[in-house]
């Protein structure tokens, strides 16, 4: 719908005067056009003061419409919203978007996004759009896979009461922990030993860790 002011009626009728015209001008507005479910390119720099800031896309998460996700409206509520945004209605689009910040000569990346596809399955595209803004360094951060080190590198079958699905967590911890050691990747996590960093390597059928150690 369409809302003119006050100030842009009068407008009207000031610029029909100006240019000669027996009747008001008409501002037309143009219609909102769809939004694109996928960005054409994924990664997008800009500056932040000295820091340079790396904004990486991952993918999208295609949340189902959920009752309990906005919990004072409803799904035809949220759907209309889409709509008016010009997304789609068919579910939640919610994106997942990978933040690097270059400090000098480091770099920090603030999230790991869906961990290629661990979490969202259509969610893959951090390494090619890393690789693409020139980020080659793989850094592995591990969120809560392998939340306590000291513990589940020499017992990576130890089921802990965030593991919702324990069978699963097992397998991922080790698929994890086993392509770190293979790739040689450098892993951080947010319950690692501060600075949260570390190397993982085999010992037997679980692991050995050391700790990054902070000057």
């Amino acid at each position: 719908m369409l809302t003119m002011s006050r100030r842009a009626v009068l407008g009207s009728a000031a610029a029909a005067a100006a240019f000669g015209l027996s009747s008001k001008l008409e501002f037309v507005l143009p219609a909102l056009g769809a939004t694109p479910l996928e960005p054409a390119v994924g990664l997008y720099k800009y500056k932040v003061g000295d820091v340079e800031v790396t904004a990486i896309y991952d993918g999208i998460w295609k949340k189902p419409h959920d009752p309990k996700f906005i919990k004072n409206a409803s799904i035809d509520d949220t759907r209309q919203e889409l709509s008016n945004a010009g997304l789609t209605t068919e579910f939640m689009p919610i994106p997942l978007t990978v933040v690097v910040l270059k400090l000098g000569d480091h770099l920090v990346m603030m999230d790991a996004g869906s961990g290629v596809g661990q979490w969202q399955s259509n969610a893959t595209h951090l390494p090619a759009n890393m690789a693409a803004a020139g980020i080659d360094k793989q850094l592995l951060v591990s969120a809560d896979i392998m939340y306590v080190p000291a513990l589940l590198a020499p017992h990576p079958e130890w089921q802990g009461s965030y593991d919702q699905d324990g069978p699963m967590a097992i397998d991922t911890r080790r698929r994890l922990i086993d392509r770190v050691i293979a790739d040689d990747i450098a892993i951080c996590g947010s319950h690692f030993p501060f600075p949260g960093s570390g190397t993982f390597v085999k010992d037997g059928s679980a692991y050995g860790f050391t700790p990054t150690i902070h000057a």
